[in-house]
């Protein structure tokens, strides 16, 4: 069974528009022949997409059939690299990366820095999540490498420990009637405040809650002081008006970085891994 280049280019079409109409006008053909041909693809692999009225998602085999084309797009990009004039002897390709934003800030750009520099042919896409929307970011393709504290557990995905973030609690040095028992987090399924207020020496299991959806927010509210917040310690250096809130133990999480196993890694992608052990 061979899978024609064709239909696997139909395929990745519709895989990042979800949508048919956008993915024909993309390869420049009608939408029927374009139908035709994730028809027959279908037809030797299984069903690849969910169809309703209202949106096209991936199946898991779907999902599946995308990272190979991914890989297979890299390759093919590796090798175009290597022949190039421009640049030969030079990495190329895209690193997408998923993680929180203080992961992304403060470890994952200052760790790509000098590589990024060093190779301008590489192309960076970071994409800011929470902490429970980063396992979908891989398992749908958005990312290629995912950073969290929370280490997912499976057969088929490779994770190692690459550092550590230490949130501590942080207040307005600047005003002097803040509410010292309001917390501000981004959602109520966020669980940083939770898990720091329970690590104390003397547990703290009573508090009240406003919820700003993300950091610049929540440091926003903070030094108006609205609240107090449990944040990475290095927004401390970033932000002048907030200051820690003495006695209060500091609550160490572990990064991990994730991607799926596979028998071959690209020479960007090694470099990637490289740079983080």
């Amino acid at each position: 069974m061979s899978l024609p280049s064709l239909q696997l280019d139909a395929f990745m079409a519709i895989a990042l528009h979800l949508n048919f109409t956008k993915a024909a006008i993309s390869l420049s053909v009608t939408q029927s022949a374009l139908s035709q041909r994730i028809s027959q693809l279908e037809k030797k692999l299984g069903l690849l997409f969910i169809r309703t009225t209202k949106n096209v998602r991936l199946t898991t085999l779907g999902n599946q059939l995308l990272r190979y084309c991914r890989n297979r797009t890299a390759l093919e990009n590796e090798f175009l690299g290597q022949i190039s004039t421009n640049t030969k002897n030079s990495l190329n390709g895209i690193i997408r990366m998923a993680g929180t934003s203080t992961a992304l800030r403060f470890l994952i750009l200052p760790a790509l820095k000098q590589f990024l520099i060093q190779n301008p042919y590489v192309k960076l896409e970071l994409l800011e999540q929470e902490l429970r929307e980063l396992p979908i970011a891989l398992e749908t393709n958005q990312a290629d490498f995912i950073v969290s504290n929370q280490c997912i557990n499976k057969k088929y995905i490779n994770s190692s420990k690459i550092g550590k973030e230490s949130y501590v609690l942080v207040k307005s040095n600047q005003y002097t009637d803040e509410v010292k028992d309001i917390y501000l987090d981004h959602d109520i399924e966020d669980e940083t405040t939770g898990l720091f207020l329970k690590n104390q020496r003397i547990p703290i299991s009573c508090w009240r809650q406003h919820y700003l959806d993300n950091i610049h927010l929540i440091i926003e509210a903070v030094k108006l002081g609205i609240g107090r917040a449990v944040l990475p310690c290095q927004i401390l250096n970033q932000e002048p008006t907030l200051q820690r809130v003495k006695g209060m133990k500091a609550l160490n999480v572990p990064l991990y970085l994730m991607y799926y196993k596979q028998e071959y890694y690209n020479p960007l992608q090694q470099s990637v891994l490289k740079i983080f052990r």
